[in-house]
C-alpha cells in the first residue's frame, strides 16, 4: 500500500526531502454517477509530467490510455466527466503494458538510477486507491517507485495553514476512503 508523505514541519522539509525530479500523475479511472461502496475503479488514463526541480521546468510528458477489463464499457457519466471516449479505451493497451511503458519512460530519464525522484499526486485516490486497486486487479506487484509519494494536497494544506483537511477534501470533491 502506498504511504503518503506527511510532515508537520513543512518549512523545514525542503532540506530534509530533496529530489532531482518530480513525476506528477493524475489518473483517470472508471466511475459511475454514484459508485457503490465496493466499486472497483480501473485506470483508463495514465498521464505523467516530469519536472526538473533544480531548473523548475517541465522536461517531458507521458500519456497513455488503458483498456478496462471489469467494466469494458464506460458509463455515460465517466465519459462526460473525463472526456475519454469508448473508442479510445477500446483501442488502448492493457494496464500492464502501459505500466511497463511508463517504467521504460522513467528509465529513459535516469530516474531512480542516476537521479532521485518522487511521484506526486493530488490526494490519496490516485495512488492509494486507483493504482493500488489496478495492480491487484491486474495481478501484479505494486510498483516499487510508488511505495512512497508526495501528496501535494497535504503539502498545500500545510503550506497555507489549513487545519481542516478532511472537511476540505469533501468540499473539493475527494471523498475517497482509504482502502485497507
Amino acid at each position: 500500500m502506498a504511504r503518503q508523505f506527511r510532515n508537520n514541519n513543512f518549512r523545514g522539509m525542503r532540506n530534509q526531502y530533496h529530489f532531482d525530479y518530480l513525476v506528477v500523475v493524475d489518473f483517470e479511472a472508471t466511475c459511475e454517477k454514484e459508485n457503490p461502496e465496493d466499486f472497483q475503479h480501473e485506470i483508463i488514463q495514465f498521464p505523467a509530467v516530469l519536472i526538473d526541480v533544480h531548473r523548475q521546468k517541465i522536461i517531458d510528458e507521458f500519456n497513455s490510455y488503458c483498456k478496462p477489463k471489469l467494466r469494458p464499457t464506460l458509463s455515460r457519466f465517466c465519459t462526460e466527466l473525463t472526456g475519454i471516449t469508448q473508442e479510445t479505451v477500446t483501442q488502448a493497451p492493457d494496464f500492464t503494458v502501459v505500466l511497463e511503458e511508463f517504467k521504460r519512460w522513467l528509465d529513459s530519464h535516469g530516474l531512480g538510477t542516476k537521479y532521485t525522484f518522487s511521484l506526486v499526486a493530488d490526494g490519496f485516490c490516485d495512488m492509494g486507491k486507483f493504482l493500488y486497486t489496478q495492480c491487484k486487479l491486474s495481478g501484479i506487484e505494486y510498483p516499487y517507485f510508488a511505495l512512497q509519494w508526495v501528496d501535494i494536497r497535504i503539502l498545500f494544506f500545510h503550506f497555507y495553514g489549513v487545519r481542516w483537511v478532511r472537511k476540505l477534501r469533501i468540499k473539493f470533491g475527494c471523498t475517497c476512503k482509504k482502502t485497507k
